[in-house]
């Protein structure tokens, strides 16, 4: 990782994706149609070096002494970036982003141009997490349900526990599905606390940057549980962790649930007919296009001029690339409307994220099924483009369906990013569409 002030290099560390960013974020010329500056766009970048280490948007640092991690004293902080000095290296360090995922990173030398060397991976789960967990999993009938005081009526939901996620059935095993995504516990806290991570909310409401459940939670015996959780309604009313597990008059916000193991193996792939899709036939190899797609991110000092002409835009239909018509690229009130108006266009890439025209969504798939794809922020406000949507790509290969704003679904495989900053994919279009169900949670339009 190079010195924060090397000029013309890319100096911060995205630790999720391994991808090294620019210092600044440029705003990419071809998005002045958007309307938007890329840093509203992309959220990325955890750590950076300027003769000590610097982590961004609210990332800590914990540093391995006498058998355990302790946190790292910081030297200075400011906004969103704290300022460690790292007392000897190499140094072995943990760190929690902002998205709360955690790395385990080495630290390992200086080099002679004032940046270091440094290896690391995603960090193991505890074993006292990990048995938490294992308890945890299988399927809990909800008993009873209180809030702001009273017992609420229709107690037939389920709680579904797999590692590192969870369902929320309103209709038993097999019904419609209230709530998914995943769950982090830390069960050295007192009580025990557990957060939700809900899917669901955030695919129904990109825009609103729903926060987290924040929750407690205890075993009553064997096969008995309860959880105490807060929510929050948007980014400026967070959700607040209770202290314990009575439900009171005035704590609208607050829910206590009890719940009996109704089954010990949670089943893989519930049937939850909102979410789940079926399999695509792999097809024939001769129905399979392959493409590359650009940057349109550009470069430090991209003009329109070096946009002009630039296939960067994919319509899965035909199989072409397209371009912005040299008018409506130096227009933004023009190239807003373009590829609505001509009913073509469906994809592009920027970035590290992969972006949807004309109101095309995207379903991911996870080994199994195709389940939607979570929505990345993006503040838009240029007129015409109410239906952008983006999706970050955080691994190659990645296989996605895509249903383009005239219904049609292509099966398309991610397959590498380029030298150039671009990506290779291949797709054809995807067979049994009809028994496919479409994405659920999609924004409002």
């Amino acid at each position: 990782m190079p010195a924060r002030k090397t000029e013309g290099k890319n100096v911060i560390l995205d630790l999720a994706s391994g991808v090294m960013l620019p210092a600044t974020a440029q705003t990419p010329t071809v998005f002045k149609f958007f309307g938007n500056p890329v840093s509203t766009v992309f959220r990325k970048g955890d750590l950076s070096y300027d003769e000590a280490l610097v982590c961004l948007r609210g990332a800590k640092a914990k540093i391995w002494s006498n058998g355990r991690f302790v946190p790292l004293k910081a030297a200075r902080q400011k906004e969103t970036e704290t300022v460690y000095e790292i007392p000897s290296i190499p140094c072995h360090l943990l760190i929690t982003t902002a998205e709360k995922n955690q790395f385990d990173v080495t630290v390992q030398a200086v080099t002679t141009e004032g940046g270091i060397v440094l290896e690391y991976r995603a960090a193991a789960v505890s074993a006292a997490t990990e048995t938490e967990r294992q308890r945890l999993r299988g399927v809990w009938k909800v008993l009873s349900s209180k809030a702001n005081g009273d017992l609420q009526p229709g107690n037939e939901g389920r709680f579904v526990f797999q590692s590192g996620s969870f369902q929320m059935l309103e209709d038993g095993e097999e019904g419609r599905e209230e709530l998914f995504g995943t769950y982090t516990i830390d069960p050295s806290q007192r009580p025990k606390t557990i957060d939700f991570h809900d899917e669901r909310r955030l695919l129904e409401y990109p825009t609103l940057k729903l926060p987290p459940l924040l929750g407690i939670y205890e075993f009553l015996g064997e096969g008995r549980l309860r959880i105490s959780f807060g929510y929050g309604n948007n980014a400026n009313e967070p959700a607040v962790r209770p202290t314990g597990f009575d439900s009171k008059k005035g704590h609208g916000n607050f829910a206590v649930l009890e719940l009996r193991l109704e089954k010990k193996d949670a089943p893989s792939a519930l049937k939850s007919s909102d979410r789940a899709a079926t399999k695509p036939d792999q097809g024939s190899n001769e129905s399979i296009k392959k493409v590359h797609l650009p940057n349109a991110e550009g470069g430090p000092g991209a003009k329109v001029d070096d946009f002009l002409g630039v296939k960067f835009i994919l319509d899965l239909a035909s199989g072409q690339t397209l371009a912005f018509p040299d008018n409506a690229l130096k227009d933004p009130g023009r190239s807003g409307q373009f590829f609505t108006n001509s009913k073509r266009g469906d994809l592009f890439y920027a970035g590290h994220s992969l972006f949807c025209l004309r109101g095309a969504k995207v379903m991911q798939w996870d080994g199994n099924r195709f389940i939607p794809m979570k929505q990345g922020d993006f503040a838009q406000s240029s007129k015409g483009h109410e239906k952008l949507a983006r999706y970050e790509l955080t691994k190659f290969p990645c296989r996605l369906l895509i249903t383009t704003a005239e219904k049609k679904q292509f099966d398309v495989t991610v397959l590498s990013a380029t030298k150039d900053g671009g990506i290779d994919l291949e797709y054809r279009v995807a067979s049994g569409t009809s028994s496919m169900p479409k994405p659920v949670g999609e924004a409002p339009q």
